[in-house]
């Protein structure tokens, strides 16, 4: 019925954001809690919105944005984070394959005439609105990840592009992760509140299904043992 009323109707984008924002996030929640498909036309709607350079580039991020597992796994008492967690994963692959021309081509549009400080708010909306595009071209194909991903992590000299490609290449590229990880330790050793993300980007990293819950609590003992790691620092606690 969302699906219906989404592209199936004479409602202008520009004319109505809000509601088109608000139906596109519940046809995401629908697909990722009840494991639906996707609404016909619906793939046809989100290129033909991505791809319209009269709309604010935030807004077509925004639009792209995925609700998270965790926001929904605490809209009912009977949804598993897990199987929450693989549906949206499954749903951003399939959106990253089906996508991947408008991605591609917003991608390089977005990232042509940003400031390395993003101080401007338009600057703002490009990079997210690019760092957006990349994850989900990544999603769809982890090949992407050693291509853009990296290129955009070893050249960029802005510390959002940075990271943003960086968690990209940990989390669907499978070379040198390790050494990736210990590269961003090394380089960051002396700024805290950065390094405390470091911590986080571990939980990024593709998990062995054989995996124990000792296995977990091992890993998370030996981050935390860091010289660097202070638990009175909220920071550090949230990674």
């Amino acid at each position: 019925e969302i699906g219906v009323r989404l592209v199936g109707s004479e409602m202008c984008i520009r004319d109505s954001p809000i509601v088109c924002w608000d139906l596109t996030s519940k046809i995401y929640e629908s697909i990722i809690i009840n494991g639906t498909t996707i609404p016909n036309g619906f793939i046809e709607y989100l290129n033909e919105t991505i791809g319209d350079s009269q709309l604010n580039h935030r807004y077509r991020a925004l639009l792209l944005t995925l609700p998270s597992s965790e926001y929904l796994s605490q809209k009912g008492n009977s949804y598993d984070p897990i199987t929450l967690f693989h549906n949206r994963s499954r749903l951003q692959k399939l959106l990253g394959q089906k996508l991947t021309e408008t991605l591609n081509g917003q991608y390089v549009l977005s990232s042509q005439g940003i400031s390395k400080q993003h101080m401007e708010e338009h600057d703002r909306g490009k990079r997210y609105l690019k760092n957006t595009c990349l994850d989900f071209l990544c999603a769809g194909d982890a090949a992407q990840a050693e291509l853009l991903a990296r290129v955009q992590y070893e050249t960029n000299e802005n510390y959002t592009d940075e990271w943003r490609a960086l968690m990209c290449l940990i989390r669907y590229s499978s070379d040198n992760v390790e050494q990736l990880l210990l590269e961003v330790c090394k380089k960051y050793r002396d700024r805290g509140k950065i390094l405390s993300r470091w911590i986080g980007l571990h939980t990024l990293v593709p998990k062995d299904p054989s995996a124990t819950p000792q296995s977990y609590l091992d890993t998370l003992g030996q981050l935390t043992s860091k010289e660097f790691f202070n638990k009175n620092s909220s920071v550090d606690t949230f990674s």
